[in-house]
């Protein structure tokens, strides 16, 4: 027996990817809701899947009206009141997304707080926090878009069953102003072929709106209650894609004040490392005027310091030229020393040649 799984969001959105198991925990519903130990009291009141179509089965008087309200309850099974009480989807990413939207808001005035006392240390300047949040708002939006494409492939489905009813289960009311209605809106209807091009077609209330219209005069053209079940599992989709677009807007723009508050962070930083290197710029100038006016100074007190003849008049003492007889020759070894250790600091494929050339010279001694 082929055996088909559930699939986990990521799964369903990339397909591509051989392991989700990190992506999966990082989604936003793993990590909100928590381990929980649930003990099920079953009774008569308890509400689930099989009991909602068992209460509503009386009402179907053909196999399509049977498998319209499988279909309306396995989409609006989730977004029944009594379900919301266990885990609330919509809310649960409404409460996050706000959630990191009153971080981000603390964040701003915590900036401009520091902004207005001009106290900005490397602490301030820290973006770590904000880039965190930025990673955990981008999550939020990926699942979003990943939830909204689930949405919409399974309204391209919800069309494609709709037109096949049509064909399979059609009215017999007016069958000749209905099927001036399917030809009208066969030029603007779906199939499920066209589902990877949804999120381009459901991007307004408009759009939405016009297509609800579709599918209600499609549903004029099923006979039954199976035409109302149709038009209830789209109505379902409908408000849920609603939510999602007010949900992802506050993920957006809470995203998009993350990122311009990291810009100014960045150029806040830029600024207070320009305003430091001018600071040390002045110290370097200050240094070099005090450097240029009293090195001169030094070396004439130095020199006319010396212990020697010329100065002195005490015949007893050196000459002047017997020091720099003295002193030049050590002056010139050790400013050349100086520069030789300089060379092979800062050329070391020039060091490396000058130990192989001597390595040969001694290989070509041995074999003479």
């Amino acid at each position: 027996m082929n055996v088909h799984p559930r699939r986990t969001l990521d799964q369903f959105y990339y397909p591509s990817l051989s392991d989700t198991s990190a992506r999966d925990k990082d989604q936003t519903i793993s990590k909100w809701t928590g381990s929980n130990l649930w003990c099920w009291v079953i009774d008569d009141n308890f509400c689930d899947l099989y009991e909602s179509v068992k209460k509503h089965a009386n009402a179907c008087k053909t196999v399509w009206d049977m498998q319209a309200l499988l279909v309306r309850e396995a989409i609006s099974y989730t977004a029944e009141q009594n379900n919301k009480n266990v885990v609330d989807l919509i809310e649960t990413y409404k409460w996050v997304s706000r959630t990191k939207a009153a971080r981000q808001t603390s964040y701003v005035q915590d900036f401009l707080i520091k902004h207005h006392e001009n106290h900005f240390d490397s602490a301030a300047l820290d973006d770590s926090k904000e880039s965190k949040l930025v990673l955990e708002v981008s999550d939020i939006v990926d699942e979003l878009k990943m939830i909204k494409s689930l949405v919409q492939t399974q309204r391209g489905v919800l069309k494609t069953f709709i037109e096949a009813l049509t064909r399979k289960n059609p009215s017999t009311d007016e069958p000749q102003q209905n099927s001036r209605k399917r030809a009208n809106i066969s030029k603007c209807s779906f199939t499920s072929t066209d589902a990877s091009r949804m999120f381009i077609n459901l991007q307004n209330q408009e759009t939405l709106h016009r297509d609800s219209e579709d599918i209600k005069l499609l549903a004029q053209d099923i006979s039954g209650a199976a035409a109302s079940y149709a038009v209830t599992a789209d109505e379902t989709l409908v408000s849920l894609l609603k939510d999602l677009d007010e949900i992802k807007e506050e993920a957006d723009y809470t995203h998009r004040m993350l990122q311009d508050l990291l810009d100014l962070k960045s150029k806040a930083a830029s600024l207070a490392e320009a305003r430091s290197t001018t600071k040390q710029g002045q110290a370097v100038m200050l240094f070099t005027i005090v450097t240029i006016i009293f090195l001169p100074l030094s070396f004439f007190t130095s020199y006319f310091g010396q212990n020697v003849s010329e100065f002195t008049g005490d015949d007893k003492n050196p000459s002047s030229w017997d020091l720099w007889k003295v002193g030049t020759p050590i002056t010139v070894i050790v400013i050349a020393v100086a520069l030789l250790i300089a060379l092979l600091i800062m050329k070391p494929d020039w060091r490396r040649s000058l130990v192989l050339s001597r390595s040969d010279g001694v290989h070509d001694v041995e074999a003479a």
